[in-house]
C-alpha cells in the first residue's frame, strides 16, 4: 500500500513538475546530468538553520539544536521543483522534536519521501510505473530518528551546586542523528544508513555557531560498483547585530573532501559557501538563502564536459500564530557558466506546529482567556497574571477574571488593575466574573470593562475593619513580665506586649494609615464606574446587598450563572468565542546566546537568620539571610544580570538579616542597577532592605516606614513559678544573662539594651538620610516607627514614584541601557517545592529524585497540608500567623526592625 501511495505521489508530482517547466528539455535526464547532489543529501525546504533557532526540522539540519527546544516541535517541508529545471530537491517532509522532562535530552523524528526528478517511468500493461533502469532519481524514503543533549541541564541536576558551570553550559549541545533510505527502485538509497554527529553552541544572543558531520560513516551505495557518498562538514555562523530576531545574517559552507579512489558518480564541489539573510517584525519573517552548487550538463561516454558553476537562491516569508506558522518561498537558480542563467525551478512551502509559542501577527482571538485568580499566590503570582494581561494587551484579546477565593491584598489588586487598565487602552477587553465578594474582590473588578456577578449570590463589600490583638493583660495573668525596649514612640509592635490598648501616637497613625488606604480605594473605584465617591460610599453602607439590587443601581453589569458565560460574553461582545483557560507553555525560545536579563529578587516574609522557607500550615513566608545573600551575590557575578528590582513584601524582623541583605545589594548597585518595588508592605527591615536602591517605587496602598528598633523581651520566671519550675542560674560577666527570659533585668541591663536600641536606631537613622538626601532631622521627623501609606510615602520624601513590578523593571532597564521591551526578566530565587522547603526548616538533607518538577508554581496547598491544618486547634493557628516569626521560631531574642501587624479584614 504504501509502494503504491509513493508511486501516485510520484505521478501527481510529475504533472505538477511538468506544469512548473520553464525550459525545454527531455522527459528522462541521464543521472549523471542537473544538480550534483549525493543521495544522503536531503529535499530542499524554505530555509535551512545549522546555526539558530531550533524547531522539529533541526531533526535533519542540525540535531544539536534539538536541545534548545522548550516544548514539542512539529515541521511539514514540501519542495517541487519542475523536472527540466534538473534539480534533485523535490519532495515531502515531517519531522517532530520533542523535549523530554528535566531537559536532560530531547528527541527528534523524521520523515522523508524524496522525488529526485519525479521520473515519468515506463509502464506496464496496466498501467503501473516500472523502475527506471538508471534508478538513480527514483523516488526514495528516508527515515531519521534523532537525539540531543544540552549540556546544561545534565550539570544543573547531577551537580546543582555548579550553577555558575551549569550556566555556562547552558547554550552548548551535542546530538547525533541516524537514518535510513529504503525504495523498491532508487538502487542509491535503498538500505542506506547514515550517521550524522552535531554540536551547536549560542556563546551570546549576537553570535550562534554550529557545526554538523554528515554522513560521517561514508555509506556504501549502488549495485554493481559500489559508490562511496561523501562525508560532508556543515559548519555554519548566524550573527544578530542588535542582539534580536530583528536582523539576522548567516555564511556557512557545506566541505566535501575528495576521496581518493572514490567514483564520485555524483560530482559535487569539495566546498559549496552559502549565506542567509532574515529579518522579523512581530509574527512577520522575510528570509532570503544563496548556496553554490555544482550543476552537470549531459554527459556522454567519453566526452565528459566541464561541470557548471551555479548557485540555487530563495526567497520567501513566513508568517507565525503563535502556535502554528506557515512559510513559502520560490526555488530558483542561477548557472554562472555556460548555463542557462536565471529560472525559477519551483517552490517549497513550510507548516509548523509548535507547543510552544512563537511571537503572533496581531490578531483578534476568539477565545477569552480565564484567569481563576484563586491558582494564584504572593508576588509570583501576581506577576504571572500580570504576565497573562500584558500578553492580552499585546494581542489585542480578551480576559475573563474570576474573583472567588482570591489571596491577593489591596496594593498587589492596584498593580493587577493597572495592567487591566493596559488591555483596555490596547483595545482589548477585560470582564470580571465575581461569585459574590467583598470589598478587595469589587476593587478589582471595578478597573473591568463589565462585571458579572453571580444571581444567588450578593455582594458583602460592607467596607474596611481593621483589628489589633493586645497581649498585656493576658501576660499579666500567665506571670510573664515583657521587657521590650524600643526607638520610638510609633513602633507599635512592643505596644501589643506591654498594653492592653493602644497609646495616643500609634492609635493617630494608624488611623491615618488606613484612612489613606480608604480613600484611595473609593477614589479607584468611582473613577472607575464613573461615579461620585459620595454614590460609592452609599453603595458600600448600604451592604449587603443582593445582586439583582447590585445590579439595578448600577453596581454591577450583568448577572448570570457559570454556565451561562458563554452565551452572556457572545452577546456582549457579538460574536462568538471559547472560554479557555490560558495555556502554560513556553515562549519560543527566539534569542540565541543568554539576552540580557533583569532579575527580579523576592524578599517576602519575616526576615530571619538562615534559609528562606515557608510555614505550611499558618501560611507564612521566612526570608532568610542565607538564602537571600548566597543569589543576590550570584546576580551580582553573572555579567548576563544587567539589572536587579528588588521586590520587597515584608513588615520586617531580625536586624541583623536586614543588615546583611542590604549589604549585599550594595555591593550589587556598584556595578549594576538596583530598583526597588514595594508590595503590600515595606517597612522598618524591609525598608532598610530598600534603601540599597536607587530609585523606590510603591503602590498607593504599601504600607511603608516604620523606621525604627525595639528589642524584645520577656520574663517567664513568674509563669515557671507557678508551675513548679525553679531556675538555677550562675552568671560570669556582668550582663550574661541581659538576654535571657527566666530573669527580669535590671537598671543596669535596661540601660544597656536601651543605649544598644538608640545607636542601632542611629545607624538606621543615618542609612535612610543618605539614601533619601536628608538631614538626619529631616530623616527622625518621618521615622520615630511610623508608618505611612504609599501615596503619603511620596509626599513625605521615602518614595520617588508610584508603581508596581511592571514601573521598576522599566527604569532598570532604562539605567542600565536598554531598550524597553529588550531582555527576560527572571525571577529569583526559584519557587521552593517542598522538600527543598523541609530541608530549609529543619536543616536537613534529602535528595529529591524529581528534582524541580512536580509541585505548583505558586505554592498552593496540597491536600496533605489541608488535612494537617484541620488537626491543629484554630486558636494556635491564628497566634502564630500573627506573631512575628522571629519571636518564636528563633533560640534567642534578637534586635528586631518590625512594623506594628494589624489585621485588615475586609471580606
Amino acid at each position: 500500500m504504501i509502494s503504491a501511495l509513493a508511486r501516485r505521489l510520484a505521478r501527481l508530482a510529475a504533472i505538477a513538475g511538468t506544469a512548473l517547466t520553464l525550459a525545454p528539455g527531455p522527459t528522462h535526464a541521464n543521472p549523471l546530468e542537473g544538480e550534483a547532489r549525493p543521495i544522503t543529501r536531503d529535499n530542499d525546504r524554505v530555509y535551512t538553520v545549522v546555526a539558530g533557532e531550533g524547531d522539529g526540522a533541526s531533526t535533519v539540519t542540525n540535531p544539536a539544536n534539538l536541545g534548545f527546544l522548550d516544548g514539542i516541535n512539529g515541521v511539514i517541508d514540501f519542495s517541487l521543483m519542475g523536472q527540466q529545471r534538473r534539480r534533485r530537491g523535490s519532495g515531502v517532509g515531517a519531522f517532530i522534536g520533542i523535549p523530554v522532562p528535566l531537559r536532560l535530552i530531547a528527541l527528534g523524528l523524521g520523515y522523508q519521501l524524496g522525488l529526485p526528478f519525479q521520473p515519468e517511468g515506463p509502464q506496464s500493461d496496466d498501467g503501473e510505473d516500472l523502475a527506471d533502469p538508471q534508478g538513480t532519481d527514483d523516488l526514495f524514503h528516508k527515515v531519521t530518528f534523532a537525539t540531543s543533549i544540552p549540556l546544561g541541564s545534565w550539570v544543573r541536576v547531577f551537580r546543582p551546586r555548579a550553577k555558575s558551570l551549569a550556566r555556562g553550559l547552558d547554550r552548548l549541545s551535542i546530538g547525533f542523528g541516524v537514518s535510513r533510505s529504503v525504495s523498491s527502485g532508487n538502487f542509491h538509497a535503498h538500505g542506506t544508513n547514515q550517521f550524522d554527529l552535531a554540536v551547536s553552541y549560542w556563546p551570546s544572543r549576537f553570535l550562534a555557531m554550529g557545526l554538523v558531520g554528515r554522513a560521517i560513516n561514508m555509506p556504501r551505495t549502488g549495485r554493481e560498483e559500489a559508490e562511496i557518498q561523501p562525508v560532508v562538514i556543515d559548519p555554519e555562523i548566524a550573527i544578530r547585530p542588535l542582539g534580536t530576531p530583528a536582523f539576522e545574517v548567516a555564511v556557512g559552507a557545506r566541505f566535501a573532501p575528495a576521496i581518493p579512489g572514490a567514483l564520485r558518480r555524483f560530482r559535487i564541489n569539495e566546498a559549496d559557501p552559502r549565506g542567509r539573510i532574515m529579518t522579523s517584525f512581530g509574527g512577520v519573517r522575510l528570509f532570503a538563502e544563496a548556496e553554490m552548487m555544482r550543476f552537470n550538463p549531459i554527459v556522454f561516454e567519453d566526452n565528459l564536459a566541464a561541470a557548471r558553476v551555479a548557485a540555487r537562491v530563495q526567497a520567501g516569508v513566513e508568517i507565525n500564530f503563535a502556535n502554528v506558522g506557515f512559510a513559502v518561498a520560490p526555488l530558483a537558480s542561477i548557472n554562472a557558466r555556460n548555463g542557462s542563467g536565471f529560472g525559477v525551478d519551483g517552490a517549497a512551502a513550510r507548516l509548523r506546529i509548535s507547543q510552544d509559542r512563537y511571537p503572533a501577527v496581531a490578531s483578534r482571538p476568539r477565545v477569552v482567556a480565564k484567569l481563576a485568580l484563586a491558582r494564584y499566590d504572593g508576588d509570583r503570582g501576581m506577576m504571572a497574571v500580570l504576565d497573562e494581561l500584558d500578553d492580552a494587551a499585546e494581542r489585542r484579546g480578551t480576559v475573563l477574571l474570576e474573583t472567588r477565593s482570591m489571596g491577593f491584598d489591596f496594593a498587589q489588586i492596584e498593580e493587577i488593575r493597572e495592567a487591566m487598565l493596559r488591555v483596555r487602552n490596547r483595545r482589548g477587553t477585560v470582564i470580571v466574573y465575581m461569585n459574590g465578594g467583598a470589598l478587595r474582590s469589587y476593587f478589582l473588578a471595578s478597573a473591568a470593562d463589565r462585571i458579572i456577578v453571580h444571581p444567588h449570590l450578593g455582594l458583602e463589600m460592607t467596607g474596611m475593619r481593621t483589628q489589633t490583638l493586645y497581649y498585656g493583660e493576658l501576660l499579666e495573668k500567665l506571670g510573664v513580665v515583657p521587657e521590650f525596649v524600643r526607638v520610638a514612640e510609633y513602633k507599635a509592635w512592643p505596644e501589643k506586649a506591654h498594653r492592653s490598648t493602644a497609646s495616643a501616637p500609634v492609635a493617630s497613625q494608624r488611623h491615618h494609615l488606613y484612612a489613606d488606604v480608604w480613600n484611595h480605594v473609593l477614589r479607584m473605584i468611582a473613577r472607575d464606574r464613573g461615579e461620585d465617591v459620595r454614590v460609592v460610599r452609599e453603595w458600600i453602607d448600604d451592604q449587603p446587598m443582593s445582586s439583582p439590587e447590585a445590579l439595578e443601581r448600577g453596581i454591577v453589569d450583568e448577572l448570570a450563572f457559570p454556565d451561562e458565560l458563554d452565551a452572556k460574553l457572545e452577546k456582549w461582545l457579538g460574536r462568538r468565542i471559547r472560554i479557555e483557560t490560558p495555556q502554560q507553555s513556553q515562549q519560543h525560545r527566539m534569542a540565541f546566546g543568554p539576552p540580557p536579563r533583569i532579575a527580579v529578587l523576592l524578599i517576602e516574609g519575616d526576615l530571619v537568620r538562615g534559609d528562606s522557607f515557608t510555614i505550611p500550615i499558618i501560611d507564612r513566608t521566612v526570608a532568610g539571610d542565607r538564602t537571600l545573600t548566597k543569589e543576590i551575590e550570584r546576580l551580582r557575578k553573572d555579567p548576563s544580570v544587567r539589572a536587579v528590582v528588588v521586590r520587597v513584601n515584608s513588615l520586617g524582623g531580625d536586624v541583623g538579616t536586614a543588615d546583611a541583605i542590604a549589604r549585599e545589594l550594595d555591593l550589587v548597585r556598584k556595578v549594576k542597577p538596583v530598583v526597588i518595588s514595594m508590595g503590600n508592605a515595606c517597612a522598618s527591615g524591609g525598608y532598610y532592605i530598600a534603601t540599597s536602591g536607587q530609585y523606590i517605587y510603591a503602590d498607593a496602598t504599601t504600607f511603608t516606614g516604620s523606621i525604627g528598633v525595639f528589642f524584645p523581651k520577656v520574663d517567664v520566671s513568674g509563669a515557671l513559678e507557678r508551675l513548679g519550675i525553679t531556675v538555677d542560674e550562675e552568671d560570669f560577666g556582668r550582663r550574661a544573662g541581659m538576654r535571657s527570659w527566666l530573669r527580669p533585668m535590671d537598671e543596669d541591663e535596661r540601660a544597656a539594651a536601651q543605649a544598644d536600641v538608640e545607636m542601632v536606631y542611629g545607624q538606621f537613622l543615618s542609612r535612610v538620610a543618605k539614601a533619601r538626601s536628608m538631614t538626619l532631622a529631616q530623616a527622625d521627623r518621618v521615622a520615630r516607627g511610623r508608618v505611612w501609606s504609599g501615596v503619603r510615602a511620596i509626599e513625605e520624601g521615602l518614595v520617588d514614584d508610584y508603581g508596581g513590578v511592571r514601573e521598576a523593571v522599566l527604569r532598570a532597564r532604562a539605567i542600565a541601557g536598554l531598550e524597553p521591551d529588550e531582555g527576560t526578566v527572571e525571577i529569583v530565587p526559584a519557587a521552593r517545592r517542598p522538600i527543598e522547603n523541609l530541608r530549609a526548616m529543619f536543616g536537613f538533607d534529602i535528595p529529591s529524585p524529581l528534582g524541580r518538577t512536580g509541585a505548583s508554581a505558586f505554592g498552593s496547598a496540597t491536600p496533605a497540608m489541608m488535612a494537617l491544618r484541620s488537626a491543629v486547634p484554630l486558636g494556635m493557628l491564628t497566634a502564630l500567623k500573627h506573631l512575628p516569626v522571629a519571636l518564636w521560631w528563633g533560640q534567642e531574642p534578637n534586635m528586631m526592625a518590625l512594623a506594628g501587624e494589624t489585621w485588615i479584614i475586609s471580606d
